[in-house]
């Protein structure tokens, strides 16, 4: 690799623009490249270079799938380094040759089978891809997308390198096949249309020498010297009149697309327009900027801001082809399919199937069809939707496929729109909704109906939605089930807690799994998992059975704020492209910092514990991807945890989209899914409220949550009794709403309600520190801990919860309870802080008044109930 390497060499300052910033201590819309930046590119090469060395013996089509992989697998990112995924899946089905395979294809139509095929799959078939999914590949090829444009002029710079490669090698392949050229032709010409412009991160004026290098360099030892001499001259010659048809074409409505010039003409047009005067030159000739950095400076960053804060979509222009058709692919009921039954394993299976359609079977199914779909022409695959380039003869055949392949994956249904290419991507995703619109909305008739005898009918008893049609044996006995059912069940079997309870995770640089720190078999334990998921050890458990105070488990669930709004804002392919995939890194960046940050807290105390409180919450990640998530974890970790998670996610978008947070909590005894409905329906009000704070924040983010003793509450009820305490969810003048609670808790990293509320009352005024928070609710919970920082917590935390009730007692009777409140606290205040023993007392009661003029000022509610319920989940519900 060293041979290879030289120097950085910049024509004038280059910069990238972000329609969605980055963060880097704050958001960041523009960034200059930089000398560091190249040297993480070499180590791309070399990490490229590896990959291809596992792969390449299995042919062209190897070398360019893996190309490709390279630049969009580590993208989506894993949560455990073991446990086999819908990505690795993916990788395999492109990498590994067709002789290793045999079990995948045998199983390919029947997708539940499949994903059990996935699931036991051993580390040494993972090994040949293994590098596509280390964690420094996926930061590495992250900065790649997002460091280096394709074009280096203010405006045209908001578009990425890999992006336009990977959008040109697309096209280039899709034209290729529609004029019918022959399999070896149109994977050179992938490979070439792959490297072609990579040069421009070394040099970006002469970048077509500087890319042939690369492709030196990656290719030699891998193809033969014929195939690699052929790419080489057209990555060297793509440029010029004379270049391949195909590879010059793509190229040209790849730069198009997402170069945006008529944008940019509307938004600096003016500004651009004067540098072309004042030097002489065209704005596409590279003496043109060359000339007008030498008379102004660097002047290229703030114009590129200019550009990012007048860009407007545009529905008039682009350039269109009817040779390349543009498929989106809706994924419809997912969430009627992950909630379709009230058993765990059911849930994980059905949210791995979604993954497993949206990355990887559907392309694996396309391509045993003989269309031998490359992932390039996977433009971006997320939330429920697969957007893809193809040939126009592959269309019409994909549309027949696709009715096949519902029918493996019932009850999903696929909706399908497609559209000529256009170099306009707001107007082509304009066409492409409209045509799902009409897809979901239209109305089949059926030649007959089918009845079935009242008598014959059973109903399935996990779903309660269909006709049972045979029977499984549970934990609860053998019940009735339907066919979709049955499968997720027996399939879930591979996925859910007993695997998981095997797997390892990744912390810190230390790997672990549930059963190496608890040291117990799954067979020993499986009856107890919630319990342990709630912080209760293996030890422990033969004495749950008496009368034993069970510790509390939260559950919570999550979603993105108005995603489906911050998608269509999208302004080009690359914009599109990114926002998709840095959703999805957003949230599980926030989830592995969240666990690296609580094992940095606790190991402070106890290494074990530390790894303990990581292992629950692995366990208990039902899902995770995309915007949205359900976990289930120790009570009094529930709320640092939720509110670190939101405002990660919030950080990594760069403050334009926050979540909405509901959190539900009660004992690890309780019915699970009474407990996930409660944190619906709360996630429901965090939505509905912060929807119209966004108006003035769209990054804000916001929690609801609530702490149950019995029963087997709902949604609904949880619902109710919310909007009896909280004004926010109904009008003041209503007199069922008391102003006892705040909810919900407006988040946002340097303006959260949450931290204003309970980090000087609760966490002491370091609360902001989230090792901090961690460690207080940590020492809360620690009920067989004799450590004295521990009893001062738990004893501080009796303290507030008694004060409150003590005074509510005083003032509930009262039409001016608030007033009271306040005298009566003051003068509690002010009598304790002359006795010297009550010194602990009187600072509680200073707090608490501090609280309340805080409230007063902001003329909000007076949380008495929300404080309660913290002092609660943080000790866990066991005192």
């Amino acid at each position: 690799m060293r041979d290879f390497k030289f120097e950085f060499e910049e024509p004038y300052p280059v910069y990238r623009g972000f329609f969605v910033p980055m963060w880097d201590k704050e958001p960041v819309k523009v960034r200059r490249v930089t000398a560091e930046d190249v040297e993480l590119f070499y180590k791309a090469l070399e990490k490229l270079k590896e990959l291809l060395r596992n792969v390449h013996k299995s042919g062209l089509k190897t070398v360019a799938d893996a190309i490709a992989l390279f630049f969009k697998a580590p993208l989506i990112q894993e949560i455990s380094p073991t446990v086999p995924s819908p990505l690795k899946a993916h990788a395999l089905a492109l990498l590994l040759p067709p002789e290793n395979l045999k079990e995948f294809k045998d199983n390919v139509e029947d997708i539940y089978e499949f994903a059990k095929v996935l699931a036991k799959l051993k580390p040494e078939n993972l090994q040949r891809v293994q590098i596509l999914f280390e964690p420094e590949t996926a930061e590495i090829v992250e900065k790649l997308w997002l460091y280096f444009p394709a074009d280096t002029r203010p405006g045209y710079n908001t578009s990425s390198l890999v992006a336009h490669s990977l959008l040109t090698s697309a096209i280039a392949w899709a034209l290729e096949v529609e004029k019918g050229s022959n399999e070896r032709e149109i994977e050179i010409v992938r490979i070439s249309s792959l490297l072609h412009d990579l040069g421009k991160i070394i040099n970006p004026e002469k970048h077509y020498e500087a890319s042939r290098k690369i492709a030196e360099y990656l290719l030699k030892d891998i193809l033969d010297k014929k195939e690699i001499d052929e790419i080489c001259k057209l990555v060297e010659e793509h440029h010029l009149v004379s270049a391949r048809k195909s590879i010059k074409r793509a190229d040209e409505l790849a730069s198009a697309a997402d170069r945006i010039a008529k944008i940019v003409d509307d938004a600096i047009g003016d500004k651009i327009a004067e540098i072309e005067r004042i030097t002489s030159k065209s704005r596409n000739d590279w003496k043109c900027w060359k000339e007008a950095y030498k008379m102004r400076g660097d002047f290229f960053g703030d114009l590129t801001n200019e550009f990012l804060e007048k860009a407007q979509k545009s529905l008039m222009w682009g350039d269109t082809t009817e040779e390349v058709k543009v498929i989106l692919i809706d994924v419809g009921g997912i969430q009627d399919f992950i909630y379709r039954s009230q058993e765990i394993r059911n849930v994980i299976m059905a949210s791995h199937i979604v993954d497993l359609v949206i990355y990887a079977h559907f392309l694996y199914y396309l391509n045993l069809q003989d269309l031998n779909v490359p992932p390039e022409a996977v433009i971006y695959s997320g939330g429920g939707n697969i957007l893809l380039i193809l040939p126009k003869k592959f269309a019409e055949k994909v549309k027949r496929i696709i009715e096949d392949y519902t029918k493996i994956i019932k009850p999903l249904k696929l909706h399908i729109s497609e559209t000529e290419f256009s170099t306009n991507y707001v107007l082509l995703r304009k066409r492409l909704e409209e045509g799902i619109f009409r897809s979901k909305y239209s109305v089949k008739l059926v030649d007959d109906v089918k009845w079935k005898k009242f008598e014959e009918y059973k109903i399935c008893e996990l779903c309660y939605e269909s006709t049972a049609e045979s029977e499984i044996k549970t934990t609860e006995g053998v019940k009735n089930v339907c066919k979709a059912c049955k499968s997720l069940y027996e399939a879930g079997s591979y996925v859910h807690f007993a695997p998981r309870w095997e797997a390892k995770i990744r912390i810190l640089e230390k790997d672990f799994s549930p059963k190496e720190v608890f040291e117990s078999d799954w067979d020993d334990i499986s009856r107890y998992i919630m319990e342990i998921i709630a912080g209760h050890n293996p030890k422990e458990l033969e004495s749950l059975g008496r009368e034993v105070r069970l510790r509390d488990i939260a559950v919570i669930k999550f979603d993105g704020n108005m995603m489906g709004a911050f998608m269509s804002e999208a302004i080009s392919f690359t914009d599109a492209i990114e926002r998709s995939f840095r959703v999805d890194i957003a949230i599980k960046r926030a989830y592995r910092k969240a666990l690296e940050v609580i094992y940095s807290s606790i190991q402070e105390y106890s290494e074990a514990d530390a790894r303990k409180t990581c292992a629950r919450v692995f366990l208990g990640t039902i899902y995770i991807g995309g915007d949205d998530g359900l976990i289930l974890t120790p009570s009094w970790l529930a709320l640092p945890f939720a509110h670190f998670i939101a405002e990660e996610f919030t950080k990594q978008l760069g403050l334009t989209r926050g979540l909405s947070v509901g959190v539900a909590v009660g004992s690890a005894r309780m019915n699970i899914w009474s407990l996930v409905d409660c944190s619906t329906s709360l996630m429901g009000l965090a939505k509905r409220f912060s929807r119209e704070k966004m108006k003035e924040d769209p990054g804000i983010s916001a929690i609801c949550f609530f702490s149950f003793d019995s029963g087997s509450p709902s949604g609904e009820v949880v619902k109710r009794m919310l909007e009896r305490f909280s004004p926010r969810l109904k009008d003041y003048e209503k007199s069922s709403v008391l102003g006892l609670s705040m909810q919900p808790y407006l988040l946002s990293p340097d303006n959260s309600e949450f931290w204003k509320v309970f980090s000087s009352l609760i966490f002491e005024p370091k609360g902001t520190n989230y090792e901090h928070a961690f460690k207080r609710a940590y020492l809360a919970s620690s009920i067989y801990s004799e450590d004295e920082e521990a009893e001062k917590v738990k004893e501080w935390l009796s303290k507030i919860k008694n004060i409150i009730i003590e005074s509510w007692n005083v003032v509930r009777d009262s039409e001016y309870w608030k007033e009271m409140l306040l005298v009566y606290i003051r003068r509690q205040r002010n009598r304790l802080k002359e006795e010297r023993e009550e010194k602990d007392t009187a600072e509680a009661y200073t707090r608490l008044d501090e609280l309340i003029k805080y409230t007063y000022a902001e003329r909000k509610a007076i949380p008495l109930v929300d404080v309660l319920m913290v002092c609660k989940l943080l000790k866990g519900g066991v005192q």
